[in-house]
């Protein structure tokens, strides 16, 4: 399972905070995710996801693709968080691929509630 939590951080020098969504090692480079930022781009990477991965019966590690600057081996089951090596797609730290989508969910949320500024 893949764990986040949103917690209050003082990113400034002084006594304001805001809320942070982290996610917990070992899938921290997942975070990436927080690069989409634009609330329509962010729909379509979960319609992408929902549609064109999970209900297509991909095989494991089988799909090459990612998130911003994170390559990801995708699979309707099992993904790999990815580095490229000799332009290769390298599978490191698996993680279930619905799971990822429920942190694109909940990262669509914590968009979605974040106060204007």
């Amino acid at each position: 399972m893949i764990q986040f939590t949103i917690k209050k951080i003082q990113p400034y020098e002084d006594e304001r905070e805001i809320d942070a969504f982290i996610i917990v090692p070992p899938h921290q480079e997942l975070s990436a995710i927080k690069g989409i930022t634009d609330i329509e781009d962010l729909y379509f990477f979960i319609e992408w996801i929902e549609e064109e991965i999970i209900n297509t019966n991909i095989p494991d590690y089988s799909f090459e693709n990612g998130i911003l600057d994170q390559p990801i081996l995708f699979g309707s089951k099992k993904s790999k968080i990815a580095k490229i090596i000799d332009r290769k797609f390298v599978g490191g730290q698996e993680f279930d691929t619905k799971d990822f989508l429920e942190v694109c969910y909940a990262w669509r949320d914590f968009l979605q509630n974040k106060p204007e500024k």
